[in-house]
């Protein structure tokens, strides 16, 4: 089974640098566009998903369907891949001496590897051939981070980035990286 995990389209709190966790803000008039032209990139390269798989939140829901085709009801919703939870932090502009403060005030690294073991368990006992999962920046750092068993590091993932791992008898790899993680 191959599963692309890509993040989703801009919001308008993307372009003004703000912090977004669990706002459920939609994505830009653009970002439908960009969505709608990586669904045709994945057309072209005869990429038909026979599953595809979100977060909750806005964002990554209208992204999936936008780069799916699919209608919302087609796409399953996953709890474990809502963002992570910036609390108090939420909506404020981000800036590097901030990062101390979300280390000690946002959803722990713990608790989000958790959520993301959790949901690798259960997709990797899907049937399907070729899956898009649509999520967000911090989830797939940490689901990258699981799957190549590495140190947690914040490794920057633009809106449609997108890596692809293979999972067989339970056991993943990265194939793919479009995004040229480390």
């Amino acid at each position: 089974m191959k599963v692309y995990f890509m993040r989703h389209g801009q919001t308008d709190w993307n372009i003004e640098g703000r912090i977004n966790g669990l706002t459920d803000l939609g994505i830009t008039v653009a970002a439908k566009e960009e969505a709608k032209k990586m669904g045709d990139l994945f057309l072209n390269e005869n990429k038909q998903f026979s599953c595809v798989v979100s977060s909750p939140l806005k964002r990554a829901l209208e992204t999936a369907c936008l780069v799916s085709r699919m209608k919302r009801d087609e796409i399953l919703i996953f709890e474990e891949l809502k963002e992570r939870d910036f609390k108090e932090l939420e909506g404020v502009t981000f800036s590097e001496e901030l990062m101390g403060e979300i280390e000690s005030k946002a959803e722990s690294h713990v608790s989000i590897f958790k959520r993301v073991i959790k949901f690798l368990k259960k997709i990797s006992k899907l049937n399907d051939d070729e899956i898009l999962v649509v999520t967000h920046e911090s989830i797939l750092r940490h689901i990258y981070t699981y799957i190549c068993k590495s140190e947690y590091e914040m490794i920057k993932i633009n809106n449609f980035g997108y890596f692809v791992a293979e999972c067989e008898s339970g056991k993943w790899k990265i194939i793919f990286n479009e995004n040229k993680l480390k």
